[in-house]
């Protein structure tokens, strides 16, 4: 199999290598987009599960949305740059940002593995939701091409789609499949009892959301990160939506103490179980966070993203560092994977027609295209030279025949109009070496044993072996040459 510095596959420009994320409804990849003149840039590309592609209602929406996705430019929501559709499978590229996301930051380092959180640090926390709010904001306020509002809601809020860079930036990204989670909730147990742990109760219900739905679920991200704990969360997906739609929202200054009270008073209104007793917009929730708190520069909330997920983040690093080890060819010039699996080399064989190869013990010897051409030719010429030779001596060969036959008919019959002279024979130290010697006396005695009736010469002369007979001459015959026949 081909290692983490080698492409996997190849997607029209870009250059797919190993995973390096995993969800309930795709897998996230390395990739090099390739350029002229050697320009490259390394990407994210994000690629549907194999039983989520194969519903095309599913894939027309990841499209769709990916489309609406690109609409939206904002340093907090993570950026679109192509979508791709090849082979049936549909492809998100994304710019990839070197941090971890929220998710991860958020875990515990003494439980690691386990469903446990650790409480984050308000400055830290709100600073990272406050940027998430500014990128949901945007989302919601986008438009199309002709400045109409497309009425955006992400309805996938949750610390697995914010990503905290180590810049200190944090983005919201997932757009493109938002509104298709909720259609397809019975694929994944694993991955519909996380996400609906953040959906607000008119989601759950089926009712019409509309932004204070990610107003809703970014509150109860900033509840857990401050908390420590899960809100909703329960051991399976009917509990989990149970305690969303009935149970009321504990106060933050119940669990974790210490806290200003403007936080409290902000998270409380965000997670209000009624659309109308919520932000109106995800711009208000984050304006009411920034005057709870003292905010710290993004520098300070980068480190903070290197201290907590530093091993993490060195793994990946050094993959990314591999892969752009790795020298790609410029844009349109093919590039050759490597095979999947290596195999022992095999004896010379070149598949081609017989008349194309000529094998020896080990080498292959291969027609060249005038080779092709011309061998049919000579083939051809030689078949004809043959069959016009072969037909020479055949006719030769008749001939002989003929003329001895007639030369016995015309014995027999020396007084009818068609007789021709009789043929003496060769003297007998001349043999002739085409016919056998006949005596003398054995021709002359012919006419006395048998003389033919008038009505017998024209059988006799009818016959193929009678007919047209030639003049055989006097002298001696000399052995002929095939080609001096007429």
């Amino acid at each position: 199999m081909p290692g983490p510095e080698q492409p996997i596959a190849l997607l029209g420009r870009y250059a797919l290598f190993d995973e390096i994320a995993r969800g309930g409804m795709a897998t996230v990849h390395l990739a090099r987009l390739r350029g002229p003149v050697g320009f490259s840039k390394t990407v994210a590309i994000k690629r549907m599960h194999e039983q989520v592609a194969r519903d095309r209602h599913f894939v027309k929406m990841f499209l769709d949305e990916a489309r609406v996705a690109g609409r939206i430019q904002h340093p907090n929501v993570v950026t679109v740059f192509d979508v791709i559709a090849d082979a049936g499978e549909a492809y998100l590229v994304m710019e990839y940002i070197d941090g971890a996301p929220l998710s991860t930051l958020v875990k515990s380092a003494d439980h690691a593995g386990q469903d446990s959180l650790a409480p984050v640090d308000p400055k830290f926390a709100v600073h990272i939701l406050r940027d998430a709010l500014y990128g949901l904001h945007a989302a919601h306020e986008a438009t199309d091409e002709r400045g109409l509002p497309l009425q955006l809601v992400h309805r996938d809020v949750s610390p697995q789609n914010i990503l905290v860079g180590v810049d200190g930036v944090a983005r919201v990204l997932d757009f493109g499949i938002a509104k298709a989670v909720g259609r397809l909730q019975d694929t994944d147990s694993g991955q519909i009892k996380g996400k609906v742990a953040y959906m607000a109760p008119e989601q759950l219900t089926g009712r019409a959301v509309d932004r204070r739905a990610d107003v809703f679920a970014a509150g109860v991200v900033l509840w857990e990160a401050l908390a420590g704990r899960r809100l909703f969360a329960a051991s399976s997906s009917a509990e989990t939506m149970y305690r969303v739609l009935e149970d009321a929202v504990p106060k933050l200054d119940e669990v974790v103490a210490d806290l200003p009270k403007a936080l409290v008073d902000a998270v409380s209104t965000a997670t209000a179980k009624e659309p109308a007793q919520r932000f109106p917009t995800a711009l208000d929730f984050a304006r009411e966070l920034e005057q709870s708190v003292t905010l710290v520069p993004n520098h300070v909330v980068g480190q903070w993203v290197r201290d907590t997920a530093g091993p993490s983040l060195e793994a990946k690093r050094a993959r990314v560092r591999a892969i752009e080890a790795f020298e790609l060819p410029a844009d349109g010039a093919p590039l050759v994977l490597p095979p999947a699996r290596a195999a022992a080399p095999a004896a010379p064989y070149v598949r081609a027609s017989p008349d194309e190869v000529t094998r020896a013990e080990n080498p292959v010897t291969i027609a060249t295209q005038a080779d092709r051409v011309q061998r049919p030719v000579l083939a051809i010429s030689a078949v004809l030279i043959v069959a016009v030779l072969g037909g020479l001596w055949l006719r030769g060969r008749g001939a002989d025949v003929h003329t001895d036959g007639t030369a016995e008919a015309a014995s027999a019959a020396p007084s009818t109009a068609e007789a021709r002279p009789s043929v003496e024979a060769p003297p007998p130290s001349v043999p002739a070496p085409a016919a056998p010697l006949v005596p003398a006396g054995a021709v002359e005695a012919r006419p006395a044993a048998a003389a033919p009736s008038a009505t017998s010469a024209p059988k006799a002369t009818s016959s193929k072996r009678l007919a047209s007979p030639r003049p055989r001459s006097t002298p001696p015959r000399k052995p002929e040459s095939l080609f001096s026949r007429e």
